[in-house]
């Protein structure tokens, strides 16, 4: 009973004591353990790993992220992941880096947003250019925002990325088989949303050199003043601090939809997996006669786990084990990620959406390559949010189907007992949960602004 409790204050340290205490922990036949456990031993296939560590590169490079990829060889050419901190002295340097770009990104916000009141107050007779304003000043204000949280949360994301690591490696070890068959969820977000958004690196570039002159940008008015083109190194100065803001803005925005779909989907799995789906009672009988050659032809509900994972105690210290990442995660993760997720995504796929429907014309050609920018951007922003949101109210409606499914019992306390437990949710900072529900209203609220803003504007 004791599994489905609530309260998760000490719960979640001794959580994590344990965890990485025992992510050492083998297989029990740590002998020969199988070989899809020695590839992949923290259930994560290695492709969503090069996408973690393309990530962790590409944060680097724009000083956001003072981390390292530690990879290590374990005993039974088992390997340990960990995203290692660098040393005080480096991370400073990095730091002094992220604040450099947080001013430059902070001082183009305001210039922005303070030029398009202006030109809005003028009544256009066309809104492409306040919406590219619009678009690129939310562009410069995301970065701004991201830097900021990164700047001073950024060790608890690492931590709890070590932590998933370490709870799927125990669970690997524990109780899989065999991980061959398990049909990988988010590629969404790994296969479309990570390469497109990095993608916008270079678009933006791309705008930037192309259109160096428009208003948006301040090498415009240098070229006023003086009455010549930009002096060539303002403009590659500009361009550096365009790659660092970029940069800024989708290794954080990536790094948070990362853990957010590893934690959907590594929660996801292992209560599926322990689903009540084979008795204790069939249970015992199969360890009884385990011997006999028929019965290991008998599938009695999945391949890829002991059926101890399936037995009524251990499928519940799975659940509270569970239970706890998912309040860590909300705590840690969650209070930043879901709330930026859908503020990003709902702020920027309004312009974006604008500039799309608005440019289907000879202003595509005539802007080319920065008007390829928009429906990009567009694309992205739908696929991000969607693959995080989806992936978060699976997870809901998993937990909900574990907790139905060991409730079909005659005791009827007990039926009460596991109605009353509290089910696994993504939270927005704690105030709201991540559902089907909320997941179809908040698409259609990005909608209706999409049109209202097509039809409003011209």
């Amino acid at each position: 009973m004791k599994y489905c409790s609530g309260d998760s204050g000490s719960g979640r340290a001794e959580f994590i004591a344990e965890t990485l205490t025992l992510a050492e922990a083998q297989s029990i036949d740590s002998d020969s353990p199988s070989q899809d456990i020695t590839i992949r031993p923290f259930l994560l296939s290695s492709g969503v790993i090069w996408r973690l560590k393309i990530i962790l590169t590409l944060g680097r490079a724009v000083f956001m992220f003072p981390w390292s990829w530690g990879e290590i060889q374990g005993e039974n050419g088992v390997k340990n992941f960990e995203v290692t901190r660098w040393s005080p002295t480096w991370e400073r340097v990095w730091s002094f880096g992220s604040l450099i770009t947080l001013f430059c990104s902070s001082t183009l916000t305001v210039f922005q947003f303070s030029l398009l009141i202006n030109i809005v107050k003028d009544s256009p007779a066309s809104y492409r250019l306040p919406f590219k304003l619009y678009t690129s000043a939310c562009w410069q204000l995301h970065s701004a925002m991201l830097t900021g949280i990164f700047l001073y949360f950024k060790e608890p994301m690492r931590t709890y990325a070590n932590t998933l690591f370490a709870f799927n490696r125990r669970f690997v070890a524990e109780h899989v088989l065999t991980i061959s068959q398990w049909k990988k969820r988010g590629g969404l977000f790994m296969n479309i949303t990570v390469p497109v958004l990095c993608a916008q690196i270079v678009l933006s570039v791309m705008r930037y050199c192309s259109s160096y002159k428009a208003p948006l940008y301040l090498t415009r008015y240098w070229a006023a003043e003086t009455g010549d083109d930009a002096p060539s190194w303002a403009i590659l100065l500009g361009a550096v601090q365009d790659i660092l803001t970029s940069g800024h803005l989708v290794a954080g925005t990536l790094f948070l939809g990362w853990l957010t779909v590893a934690h959907a989907t590594s929660l996801e799995f292992w209560i599926e997996e322990a689903h009540s789906f084979v008795t204790s009672a069939v249970y015992l009988v199969k360890k009884l006669i385990n011997q006999l050659d028929f019965l290991h032809s008998c599938n009695y509900d999945s391949d890829m786990t002991r059926d101890e994972l399936r037995v009524r105690e251990k499928s519940m210290e799975v659940y509270r084990m569970a239970q706890l990442v998912s309040n860590l995660f909300n705590n840690t993760v969650g209070k930043m990620a879901v709330p930026m997720c859908a503020f990003l995504n709902l702020s920027a796929a309004i312009g974006l959406g604008y500039l799309t429907v608005r440019s289907m014309n000879h202003f595509f050609l005539e802007e080319f390559p920065s008007s390829v920018f928009f429906p990009f951007g567009a694309v992205l922003t739908l696929s991000s949010a969607y693959a995080q949101f989806q992936m978060s109210a699976v997870l809901y409606d998993m937990s909900a189907s574990f907790l139905d499914s060991w409730a079909k019992t005659e005791d009827l306390a007990e039926r009460r007992f596991l109605s009353s437990c509290q089910f696994i949710k993504t939270t927005a900072a704690g105030f709201t949960s991540v559902t089907r529900n909320s997941l179809v209203r908040y698409f259609q609220t990005v909608s209706n602004y999409i049109i209202d803003a097509v039809i409003t504007f011209p």
